[in-house]
């Protein structure tokens, strides 16, 4: 345990090695350059204020706190081992493997940036945490705040809100291979978005926006308080039973081919509903502000 209140190295002179091999709390305040930080002990709880400028190795299940980013990769020497929380900056390098996951990445505050892949067995998005990952992000997902995520290249893994009011947002390349759950959350997709389930009948998200353009089938029955298209050029097809409110803040498209229960909302908006042949809407359809769709 103990602190250290200047930086180590410099960029110019980086240490060869930083090893941590003692368990305690360990406080860096200023900035690390080396070529790799060791943690060794699984009882290490090291907390940086600076950007860490080396690669990090876990060869036991310590904890490692950036707060200003990591100029390098991130590595375990076990699966399921290591916790690494981000509390702003950017991580420059991949985080864990596929063989080797680290157990926990944290997303504890500020922004941050990831750009390449991160393989951990969890991640977990707090209050206050606006996180974009540039890479693909494997492993599972739960919210344990009002945080916020955008992922542009996908999610493999399930993702839970945990009655949380963290955002999704999902870019354009982005694709989940798994499952959405709540209750609560907000998904907003810009692209192809979810090969599974999202929500539950008695665990709805909060709101599914539909704001890339083009067409998309929902792969499932999906429940939603509400479904919004955001999108002019929107063109969104439900083949399943629809359970939730359906909204307009662009003039898309949205068709319900199944039996819908739930309101329509145009918002003065003017796009376009259409319910499948014989099937029926239990609800009514209305334009918020003034006559429209």
């Amino acid at each position: 345990a103990g602190e250290v209140t200047g930086g180590i190295g410099s960029v110019t002179n980086k240490l060869g090695q930083v090893k941590f091999s003692g368990a305690g709390a360990i406080e860096l305040d200023g900035s690390l350059f080396a070529n790799t930080l060791v943690i060794a002990n699984a009882g290490v709880d090291a907390k940086a204020a600076g950007v860490i400028n080396s690669n990090v190795d876990y060869t036991a299940d310590g904890t490692v706190e950036a707060d200003e980013g990591i100029a390098g990769s991130v590595t375990t020497s076990a699966n399921n081992q290591g916790t690494l929380k981000i509390g702003g900056g950017t991580v420059t390098g991949t985080v864990g493997t596929l063989a080797n996951a680290l157990k926990l990445v944290d997303f504890v505050a500020g922004n941050s940036v990831l750009t390449s892949g991160v393989f951990a067995t969890d991640f977990k998005v707090e209050a206050g945490a606006n996180v974009t990952a540039n890479g693909l992000l494997t492993g599972k997902v739960g919210y344990a705040g009002a945080g916020t995520l955008v992922v542009n290249k996908g999610i493999t893994g399930n993702i839970d809100f945990a009655n949380q009011d963290g955002i999704l947002n999902i870019g354009t390349s982005g694709v989940v291979t798994g499952n959405i759950t709540g209750p609560s959350g907000t998904i907003n997709f810009a692209g192809v978005p979810v090969t599974g389930t999202v929500g539950t009948n008695l665990n709805p998200v909060s709101l599914v926006s539909f704001n890339g353009t083009g067409a998309f089938e929902i792969p499932a029955q999906w429940f939603s308080q509400t479904f919004n298209v955001g999108n002019s050029g929107a063109d969104i097809t439900d083949v399943n039973a629809l359970n939730g409110n359906v909204s307009y803040s662009a003039a898309g498209k949205f068709t319900a081919n199944g039996a819908m229960t739930g309101n329509v909302d145009f918002n003065n908006k003017a796009g376009t509903f259409s319910l499948g042949a014989g099937k029926i809407l239990t609800g009514g359809i209305t334009s918020t502000g003034a006559v429209n769709g």
